[in-house]
């Protein structure tokens, strides 16, 4: 699936893709581009955006026309949504959130056969994605929690053995989701590790597209214990851990495509969690605080690839 850009030029001064092909149930956006202000006339298969004022101003978008086609195509039709958006996306394109990797194997029968199991008897997409991460959340118990001793990385692998770490619950969501046909993307949040293991390690969670609310929301798979209570909220977030900006800890805003390589190395260099927990991902290599800073300074726009907050 490819965009390219048509001469429409949406409000704000933001001009709009057309879409070259659609996905299967789901409607796809394109990056948006800078142009100079024109009323916008609404074409099949256009985006438009409405330009952020600045630092700390949310990025409004929306889509027009949204029909659903035979064989389960969708394009766009008769609707628009304008909506808020706290987090940075890495990338405006939804066909990126909805790709099949080695790791995010989305195309496996196994996956394909118990995202239909879960799913088959819901129509909504917000039905969809609760029940997914439900089910992620409890039918698949974090590693740790089981003491087990195997390690899973790839969303298949961690179907297969039932287990995971929370970043490899994370893949097997995101694959599901996307099997479904809901853009789904990696999110990570910093935070201090107990005694006796010291400094900073990061927790792996997911951002997922809800179409019919032109929304990202934040979900937390980890699983649940007698401390911790993640749910799916479409009214407030509830992770699994607070944060401590005290100890140095934040929620990295950004919605990533794929998994971050710092988290993928480790999964991949043990085959014993035990002989791994003492290497938990750390922090990626940007200075953390100059991320913490930007994170406590407040929400920024979804911002384009590349894009400085």
């Amino acid at each position: 699936m490819r965009a390219k850009l048509c001469k429409d030029t949406g409000v704000g001064g933001y001009r709009a893709a057309r879409l070259v092909g659609v996905v299967p149930g789901v409607c796809t956006e394109s990056l948006a581009h800078p142009a100079p202000n024109k009323a916008l006339e609404p074409t099949p298969y256009s985006l438009r955006f409405a330009a952020a004022s600045g630092r700390g101003s949310p990025l409004a978008f929306g889509v027009s026309k949204i029909e659903t086609q035979p064989e389960g195509h969708v394009s766009c039709k008769h609707y628009s949504a304008f909506v808020r958006c706290s987090m940075k996306l890495q990338s405006l394109h939804l066909a990126d959130y909805l790709k099949c990797t080695p790791i995010i194997d989305w195309e496996t029968p196994a996956i394909i056969e118990q995202t239909q199991a879960i799913t088959r008897s819901l129509t909504h997409d917000t039905e969809k994605a609760r029940a997914l991460f439900e089910w992620v959340r409890d039918a698949i118990p974090h590693a740790w929690d089981i003491r087990t001793d195997v390690v899973t990385c790839a969303a298949s692998e961690v179907l297969q053995q039932r287990t995971g770490l929370c970043y490899a619950k994370s893949h097997l969501l995101a694959a599901m989701l996307r099997s479904t046909g809901i853009p789904a993307g990696f999110c990570y949040q910093v935070f201090r590790r107990h005694p006796p293991y010291h400094g900073l390690a990061l927790h792996g969670l997911n951002g997922l597209y809800l179409p019919s609310l032109a929304r990202w929301v934040r979900v937390d798979a980890r699983g649940n214990t007698g401390t911790i209570d993640a749910q799916f909220s479409l009214t407030e977030e509830k992770l699994a851990f607070p944060l401590d900006p005290h100890q140095g800890e934040f929620l990295d805003e950004t919605i990533y495509t794929d998994p971050a390589p710092e988290v993928l190395a480790v999964l991949q260099s043990f085959t014993s969690l035990h002989a791994l927990w003492p290497y938990l991902p750390a922090p990626f290599a940007e200075d953390v605080g100059a991320i913490s800073a930007k994170s406590e300074a407040g929400s920024v726009f979804c911002a384009a690839p590349g894009q400085q907050s």
